[in-house]
């Protein structure tokens, strides 16, 4: 999730709408089934400062539910 409360995380392989129109303020793109799970932030070519927030959640048995996330700071020149 970018700045706005915009979903722009894609799957690697289902990116069709990773692009600046549809996610102004730059979109994640991150695998599947990878330990640890990276994330490429594609910042906007427009400079700005940009609060890039992930976050990976697990569900397992129906009853545990792990939640974590990370939050970047991202600094862009044109």
């Amino acid at each position: 999730m970018v700045e706005g409360g915009q979903f722009c995380g894609f799957l690697a392989g289902f990116t069709q709408n990773a692009n600046f129109t549809n996610c102004p303020a730059g979109y994640v793109v991150y695998p599947i089934n990878k330990f640890p799970s990276p994330g490429t932030y594609y910042a906007p070519p427009t400079g700005g400062v940009y609060h890039v927030k992930f976050t990976a959640m697990q569900f397992s048995g129906g009853s545990h539910f792990v939640s974590k996330s990370a939050t970047a700071t991202v600094t862009v020149t044109p």
